[in-house]
């Protein structure tokens, strides 16, 4: 469900799968690896809306060994994507 729901970016209202995304990024089962995906994708697009959902979505992110890798990706996209 995800890989369809960021099959629609750039297509579709990005607010609209920023919340659905939101979801998915929240959830502790879904796949680490699946995450990562989002962030590069959502790179792909970087504009202010992103860099905000990357903010928003990195400070709920937990800072242990576990989701190193994740705070690190959104670390990094949000480093590229310069502020309004």
């Amino acid at each position: 469900a995800a890989e369809r729901l960021t099959g629609y970016l750039g297509q579709r209202d990005l607010q609209i799968l920023l919340e659905g995304l939101a979801e998915f990024m929240g959830r502790r089962t879904f796949d680490m690896d699946a995450k990562l995906r989002i962030v590069e994708q959502l790179l792909e697009l970087a504009g202010p809306d992103v860099r905000r959902f990357l903010v928003s979505q990195l400070a709920e992110v937990p800072n242990n060994n576990a989701h190193r890798r994740l705070r690190q990706a959104m670390q990094d996209a949000i480093a590229q994507i310069p502020e309004e």
